[in-house]
């Protein structure tokens, strides 16, 4: 079986994790992927108006610290040998399409409790994966 877990830089990630590995076993595959801002909202605010930016040298810089990040995760939660994941965009189209290209069977995804005008504003991971994925989603609340 191939769990993908989704991870943020949240100190919950780690429970998810643990989470999964709990349910899961560690007979399991895991994949742990986290998703990089899209270059696009870190290059809208330049206060002076002079920076030019690369985008694409900024979508290679939110993926490597994307990846670091899992890779943190990962290794904090006693999941080394977990394959790391990363990509930038919308996490829930992103995490979508990354389970759909790894064949993922599980995807397993934290729960923020936000205030409804940031749900409005934004809308959560969870709730793309719910309607989007192709595959189950184990939201852990905790």
């Amino acid at each position: 079986m191939h769990i993908m877990i989704a991870v943020d830089d949240t100190e919950t990630s780690i429970d998810t994790i643990h989470t999964a590995r709990r349910l899961f076993g560690d007979d399991a595959d895991y994949t742990v992927a986290s998703i990089g801002e899209p270059s696009a909202y870190l290059a809208a605010y330049d206060p002076v108006g002079v920076t030019v930016f690369d985008v694409e040298t900024l979508d290679v810089d939110q993926a490597t610290l994307a990846a670091a990040r899992a890779g943190e995760a990962a290794h904090r939660a006693g999941l080394d040998a977990a394959n790391i994941a990363s990509e930038v965009g919308a996490p829930g189209r992103q995490l979508c399409e990354l389970a759909r290209r790894l064949g993922v069977d599980v995807i397993v995804v934290g729960y923020h409790d936000r205030g409804w005008l940031s749900r409005l504003l934004d809308p959560s991971t969870h709730t793309h994966l719910t309607r989007h994925a192709p595959c189950p989603v184990l939201i852990d609340r905790h």
